[in-house]
């Protein structure tokens, strides 16, 4: 093994520990942010504007990561400070709901804070992307990001819960406040203890194209002819549906349903658990039958999760449900991420990563506009054809939105890699012939070995 095999084989294992921080920082911070927006009594039409515009300035500021990338060459010492950065904005994110009084005008200041927190953490994202790729052997992708995002979530599983413990008990004193406090602040450390992990990665020298960078208006103008700026609309598409109900879900339960800290964590924890057991399988699908049939099965499945939601609110339907939406949110997304690494030269990775999340944030804050929108209309409140008819109506066509997407892009987008040929019947079977707990021994107990280490 060289001297050059050795190094990207640490910086592997650093990547899984530097996930693992990350996970515990999503699980005890990211997780909590609308609930948290519930809290500080935000209006309807703020969680939509929460939801969707730091996804936006996030996206916005990808291109702000390829400009620093490509100016200096170098990707380690660049995550270093974005990720410092990145962590330390937790703590006035934490202050907030114990220092001023939660009202629609603070929810404003939350908002304005989220904005400079997740331009930073959209900053590190191309050049992330840009670093792994040139580390992960493509023969072993899939099942590399299987397992480190089996592990991640795994770690965000129990962060997510620890995180509603402790919420479900300041909540009984009165002071959730000070519950969100001490999971925020959490959260930050947990955060920067990243910055320590990704100082052991090992950074191959940086290749730039030899061609003129292109801009984000040719990106788009190729798209008749592109492969990869079709896949690019399908994805904004999918976040268009996915957002125009998202970041609605959480109001829903608290306000609606009225659930506690507590039961609504685990609710959304279950999300998380479908993804855990089913990472495994995924990975392996994605490795040998590429990732388009994934897509497919994917997205028109999640397409019918929101439409559980008008038929019943039991409690136990609904956490079942969940599972079944995360075990496909995880095909999709770890799909969406092979994708790019198969489709883009490393040249081009970071610069088509960015644009792929601007497409998403453009996309991501119209739909979640829109359903906050809908939602804000009184008249459409008080229509009692069914319980919480507006809500239900938005869901509903999240789920719509979502499957039209799959519908009219995945017939145009081709599978970039030699993959094995399956028929579709064939390939169903393989996808429901998951073994999950199986998974969970392997990917947490057992192994000892990175998937390219066979």
């Amino acid at each position: 093994m060289t001297a050059g095999e050795e190094q990207k084989k640490g910086s592997l294992r650093a990547s899984i520990h530097d996930g693992l921080c990350w996970s515990v920082m999503s699980g005890l911070g990211e997780s909590y942010i609308s609930a948290y927006a519930v809290f500080l009594k935000a209006l309807p039409i703020q969680l939509g504007i929460i939801a969707a515009l730091p996804a936006l300035a996030a996206a916005m500021s990808q291109h702000f990561g390829v400009y620093v990338l490509e100016k200096y060459k170098t990707r380690v010492p660049l995550l270093k400070v974005i990720v410092a950065i990145h962590g330390a904005l937790w703590v006035p994110i934490a202050c907030l709901g114990l220092f001023l009084t939660p009202s629609p005008q603070t929810t404003n200041i939350y908002l304005i804070l989220l904005l400079v927190y997740f331009s930073f953490g959209g900053a590190a994202n191309p050049i992330w992307s840009s670093l792994m790729g040139d580390l992960v052997p493509a023969s072993s992708r899939g099942q590399y990001f299987a397992l480190r995002n089996r592990l991640v979530s795994a770690v965000t599983f129990v962060s997510l819960i620890v995180g509603g413990y402790i919420l479900q008990i300041w909540e009984n004193f009165g002071e959730e406040a000070i519950g969100f406090l001490f999971i925020f602040l959490l959260a930050g450390v947990f955060r920067l203890c990243c910055v320590h992990f990704i100082e052991k990665h090992y950074d191959p020298p940086f290749e730039t194209s030899l061609d003129e960078p292109f801009s984000f208006t040719d990106f788009i103008k190729a798209t008749p002819r592109s492969n990869f700026a079709k896949f690019a609309l399908f994805q904004g598409s999918v976040n268009f549906g996915l957002q125009f109900a998202a970041p609605f879900f959480s109001l829903f339960m608290l306000r609606e349903l009225h659930f506690t800290y507590l039961e609504f964590t685990l609710q959304i924890s279950m999300i998380i658990m479908g993804q855990i057991l089913t990472f495994s399988h995924w990975g392996k699908l994605s490795d040998r039958f590429g990732t388009k049939r994934i897509l497919s099965i994917c997205t028109i499945g999640v397409s019918f999760t929101t439409l559980v939601w008008p038929i019943t609110s039991n409690f136990y339907i609904l956490m079942l449900n969940h599972i079944i939406a995360g075990s496909l949110w995880a095909g999709f997304n770890l799909s969406i991420g092979n994708f790019l690494y198969d489709a883009v030269s490393p040249p081009k990775r970071a610069r088509c990563a960015a644009y792929v999340g601007i497409v998403n944030g453009i996309a991501s804050i119209s739909g979640a506009l829109l359903g906050g929108l809908m939602l804000s209309l009184d008249w459409l409140a008080k229509i009692d054809i069914i319980p919480h008819f507006n809500f239900m109506l938005v869901f509903i066509l999240s789920g719509i939105f979502r499957g039209l997407s799959a519908l009219y892009f995945l017939p145009k987008i081709k599978e970039v890699r030699d993959v094995e040929n399956i028929t579709t019947k064939d390939f169903i079977f393989r996808v429901l012939a998951v073994r999950p707990f199986s998974g969970i021994s392997y990917g947490v107990i057992t192994s000892k070995r990175l998937p390219h280490q066979k």
